[in-house]
C-alpha cells in the first residue's frame, strides 16, 4: 500500500521524531491516572499505607 508513497520534502525527520515523542509523552500523561488507579485497585494495602502516611 505504501510502497510508492513518498513523504513530502517539507517534513523533516527530526520534526516527525519530535512529534512522535510529544504524542508518546502526552499519551503517557493521559494514561497515568488510569494506571495509578488500576494499580491501587489491585493493591488495596498500599492505599491503607498512603492513608496512614497522610493522616
Amino acid at each position: 500500500l505504501f510502497t510508492n508513497w513518498s513523504r513530502p520534502e517539507v517534513i523533516d525527520d527530526g520534526d516527525v521524531a519530535l512529534l512522535i515523542e510529544y504524542l508518546d509523552t502526552l499519551l503517557e500523561f493521559l494514561l497515568l491516572p488510569y494506571y495509578v488507579s488500576k494499580y491501587l485497585y489491585n493493591n488495596p494495602h498500599i492505599v491503607e499505607i498512603i492513608k496512614i502516611v497522610i493522616l
